[in-house]
């Protein structure tokens, strides 16, 4: 097998690879969304988030095998700069998307250690951190990279329209939420953006590798493009509706107690809820001696239903916590909770429901 034959190969078998190692990943990831949610399914699911993690890299090492092979087919051609420049991109993210699979699997050693509360709000703070700028404006710019990428192999007339707006509606999926309905709709777009051009490379002969400036562009049946397009607007205005219905709530309230009792070393009181001055219901908690701290238990009664909260307090002024739950419009609520000490013997409780 030559060498230029054994690259185009390689190339579009990773292209194909890719896509398949993305949908495997999400068959096999247990569910994700906020800190608390990963890092509880982490520890319950440790070999199948690993797993996951694994064959995640694998996707992207993919992309990044069969993206070094996609400039040689427009070299001479409209699109060029523009695969080239897109495909230097894609493997500079590589970094960040490699860092990402370890951020990952750093999730399955914080979530063993038993003060979950504080690793929640460690890993928080580590993801939502100032330091990760530049990380995650490389993981935006290979997302975006990889759209231009096949609009220069659409403008050298190597691909068909259809295949940038798969793209397109792959990434706004990747956007949209970490839901396995979506990672399977993303997966499908990727196949359909990745896979075909893989194919292509695999059915090309030695001669039209050698020589790409005599390619022609594939024929593509009208009916196949309809339904293409349909899929990908579909994927488009999933994605829109997700943004929209799963976007983690935040909202405060201030706190301040008015009654309190004691039954042995427990303590129960109830709190007024306000906010900006006006009323907006009550809870009820009950704290007991957890070695040098309180471990507390609430309940949010709101307008709109409950909120369960279970909070390590007595490490200082501010305490961080875990939403296990509710009722009503926050009927089964996950997230965290975070109280800063104010004033007056009052607190600032901000939800941050996913």
């Amino acid at each position: 097998m030559t060498s230029p034959r054994f690259r185009r190969r390689f190339a579009g078998s990773a292209l194909v690879a890719a896509a398949l190692f993305k949908l495997a990943s999400v068959l096999l990831w247990p569910k994700q969304g906020s800190a608390a949610v990963e890092l509880r399914s982490a520890g319950a699911h440790p070999a199948a988030w690993t797993a996951a993690t694994f064959t995640w890299l694998c996707f992207v090492a993919c992309i990044g095998a069969g993206t070094l092979a996609l400039p040689h087919l427009v070299r001479g051609r409209r699109g060029g700069r523009l695969v080239e420049g897109s495909a230097a991109v894609v493997l500079l993210s590589m970094l960040a998307w490699g860092g990402a699979g370890a951020l990952s699997l750093q999730e399955v050693v914080l979530a063993r250690q038993s003060n979950r509360p504080a690793m929640v709000a460690l890993y928080t703070d580590m993801k939502h951190s100032s330091a990760l700028f530049a990380y995650v404006l490389l993981l935006m710019l290979g997302e975006a990279a990889l759209v231009t990428l096949f609009a220069g192999l659409r403008r050298a007339r190597l691909v068909p329209a259809w295949q940038p707006l798969a793209m397109v509606g792959a990434i706004a999926l990747d956007i949209a939420g970490d839901s396995t309905l979506y990672g399977v709709l993303e997966s499908l777009l990727l196949l359909a953006a990745l896979g075909t051009v893989g194919v292509r490379l695999l059915r090309m002969s030695d001669t039209q590798w050698e020589h790409p400036t005599g390619l022609e562009p594939q024929p593509v049946r009208a009916n196949r493009l309809a339904v293409l397009t349909g899929v990908i607007v579909a994927a488009l205005a999933a994605a829109t509706a997700a943004l929209a219905s799963t976007a983690p709530q935040h909202f405060s309230v201030i706190a301040r107690s008015y009654t309190s009792t004691h039954a042995g070393k427990t303590e129960t009181f109830k709190e007024h809820l306000t906010i900006g001055g006006k009323r907006v219901g009550h809870d009820v908690v009950s704290c007991s001696p957890r070695g040098a701290r309180m471990l507390c238990r609430g309940v949010m009664y709101l307008q709109k239903g409950q909120i369960r909260v279970r909070v390590i307090a007595g490490g200082g002024p501010d305490a961080t916590g875990e939403i296990t739950g509710g009722s009503g419009a926050y009927a089964g609520a996950r997230g965290t909770v975070i109280l800063h000490g104010l004033p007056h013997g009052r607190d600032r409780i901000t939800f941050t429901i996913t």
